[in-house]
């Protein structure tokens, strides 16, 4: 509990030019992650296209203690040991990434958007 307060008070004076470094090298790490994984998700390929097109645009959006949080996740996971554990926790941090999508009906309107506009 104490770690977490630590950290939500640390991440206040994180600056601006420092979360847009942040968000850049998170789009550039994750997206390959991110893609494979939405490929192998089973969704219909329409909705695949979508979720990987509007990958970086969803990064940018998210709330700075939202990004803050996987950033810091990311992280963890890359100083696993195992492959194969690694593996399956990027799995379940691309799922985190894909549940951002519908956080505040972000995607939704995309997507609806996005059907309009298909012949």
């Amino acid at each position: 509990m104490v770690h977490k307060l630590g950290k939500k008070i640390k991440n206040l004076f994180v600056s601006r030019a420092r979360m847009k470094d942040l968000r850049g090298r998170f789009i550039r790490t994750t997206e390959p992650f991110f893609s494979d994984y939405i490929r192998k998700s089973g969704n219909d390929d329409f909705m695949t296209e979508l979720q990987i097109r509007y990958f970086e645009k969803r990064i940018r959006t998210l709330p700075r203690d939202t990004l803050l949080r996987l950033y810091d996740e990311y992280e963890r996971i890359n100083r696993v040991r195992s492959d194969k554990v690694r593996e399956k926790l990027l799995d379940y941090f691309c799922n985190s990434i894909s549940l951002s999508y519908s956080l505040n009906d972000w995607f939704l309107h995309i997507y609806v958007n996005e059907l309009k506009k298909r012949p």
